[in-house]
């Protein structure tokens, strides 16, 4: 019994830390200025934006010169702040660093809830909570939760492709 009471102390105080640094991240993306490609990952989402709402007919850009950019996020984080510039412009002018940052932070967060739903399915929730901490304690991934728009998406999409992947496994083959 006393072994189960460590372990909910413990996840309690896990918790408390991760939504503590959460909060701390938030603030500090909003406060961070541009990275140094922002301006070309806003631009590239633009080009990309232009060309596929005009079905095609926008030429203005030069595809093979991006070819190691593929430009997915970037094209879904210009709409989204497409979206919010048909409400009010003057706010997505005056913010627009903080509405990117803010959209690269909640893939961030997205991500670490798929880190903690994999390593919940695989082993526990200790373990989860444990590894969600450690993934924010790391300073790469701390660092660059508002301001990388390269990074985060990969890690999101690996962790969800590998939840998917693992749930697909032990539950439609009953492997489990």
């Amino acid at each position: 019994m006393r072994s189960s009471n460590f372990d909910i102390l413990l996840n309690r105080i896990s918790l408390f830390l991760i939504i503590s640094l959460i909060l701390f991240a938030y603030f500090n993306s909003l406060l961070i200025g541009l990275s140094w490609d922002e301006n070309f990952h806003h631009v590239n989402g633009l080009l990309r934006f232009k060309y596929l709402s005009s079905l095609g007919k926008f030429q203005n850009y030069d595809f093979l010169n991006n070819k190691y950019y593929p430009g997915l996020y970037d094209t879904i984080s210009y709409a989204i702040g497409h979206i919010l510039q048909v409400f009010d412009e003057n706010f997505y002018q005056k913010h627009i660093v903080e509405i990117k940052h803010s959209i690269n932070f909640l893939f961030s967060v997205f991500s670490l809830l798929g880190l903690y739903l994999t390593l919940n399915f695989l082993f526990n929730k200790s373990i989860s909570l444990l590894a969600v901490l450690l993934t924010l304690l790391n300073p790469f991934f701390f660092g660059h939760m508002g301001m990388n728009p390269k990074d985060i998406i990969i890690f999101f999409s690996l962790i969800w492709f590998c939840y998917f992947f693992y749930k697909y496994l032990f539950y439609e083959k009953n492997i489990y």
